[in-house]
């Protein structure tokens, strides 16, 4: 059924059926029906930089999100092992580059799952972007990207995140060092 469905949504000429198909193999995921959920991560990522529909872009990235809620404690259906490579979520870096701030918020909560951000592939785009927003005058975005910043073994990502645990937010100050600590103890 899953391999269907992901034909359907690379085959289908409308997006509603890519959608819905795409919504059954995240439904699949999140339940915890496929032994192997990687190709399903796989499947959305790549509807996810195909397609040119922005809001079509968003769904995608949302199932790919919602997708990491079998693997989270308390309730994990999937143990780590069974957890994508890094290279899956390769080719969504390269969208980083979009001046879309709802496309770069996504792709954020998305590399904020993955359990380190040391790939070169994904560093190239994602830093630049990082470092923006560490010194963005919205200090939810500052609060926000705390943790990518803590997940990249780079000195300019450290730099910032450092810079950030010393912020006049005491929001973000708080949340910068809660994610120096946290990676330091993984």
């Amino acid at each position: 059924m899953a391999d269907a469905l992901a034909r359907l949504m690379q085959h289908a000429t409308g997006a509603p059926l890519r959608l819905e198909a795409a919504g059954w193999l995240g439904l699949f995921v999140q339940a915890a029906y496929l032994a192997q959920p990687e190709q399903v991560f796989v499947t959305l990522v790549t509807a996810a930089v195909h397609t040119s529909d922005p809001n079509e872009q968003r769904a995608y990235l949302k199932m790919t999100f919602d997708c990491f809620w079998p693997f989270r404690y308390p309730y994990a259906a999937y143990n780590w092992e069974s957890f994508p490579n890094n290279e899956v979520f390769y080719p969504l870096a390269s969208l980083l580059s979009q001046e879309n701030d709802s496309i770069q918020d996504s792709l954020l909560t998305i590399f904020a799952e993955l359990p380190s951000l040391e790939d070169e592939e994904i560093v190239e785009y994602l830093l630049p972007v990082a470092r923006a927003w560490s010194k963005h005058p919205d200090s939810a975005r500052r609060q926000r990207i705390t943790t990518i910043l803590a997940l990249m073994n780079n000195y300019d990502a450290q730099e910032a995140l450092s810079r950030l645990q010393a912020d006049l937010d005491p929001l973000v100050s708080a949340g910068a060092r809660r994610a120096a600590e946290k990676v330091r103890r993984a």
